[in-house]
């Protein structure tokens, strides 16, 4: 709520675009901290942390979408957003699990981290073309 609350303030596509860079770059980052850390007190903050940005780069990704869709085409383009955001999590959860089963559920966080920078960087690199 919070993270939805200050993006819609901020209004502008460019900065949209920002915070979800910011929100994958994020993300990426503490996943893969939350891989080395063996603390429960520290892994509670960082979850914390990984949640603030899950949700900046959720919500700024689905601000773009609506910004940049012809309201004619908005709910079909919003229902594929649904499908790829909430229908592939068991598909999420199957890889996770097998990957945990063979390597560990830390080296999935790492794992799972450096897939997000990968992700993060064609971002990075098409971000002119984006906006």
């Amino acid at each position: 709520m919070i993270g939805a609350i200050f993006v819609a303030t901020r209004g502008s596509r460019q900065r949209a675009l920002y915070f979800q860079l910011c929100g994958s770059f994020g993300l990426s980052v503490f996943l893969i901290v939350i891989g080395f850390i063996k603390s429960y007190n520290l892994s509670i903050l960082i979850l914390i942390l990984l949640g603030l940005f899950m949700i900046l780069f959720n919500t700024t990704s689905n601000s773009i979408l609506q910004f940049n869709s012809p309201d004619d085409m908005r709910g079909r383009i919003m229902s594929v957003y649904s499908l790829v955001f909430g229908g592939l999590t068991p598909l999420g959860s199957i890889y996770a699990g097998t990957l945990a089963k063979y390597f560990g559920a830390n080296n999935v966080f790492i794992i799972s981290g450096i897939m997000g920078f990968i992700g993060f960087f064609i971002l990075f690199t098409r971000r002119r073309s984006l906006v």
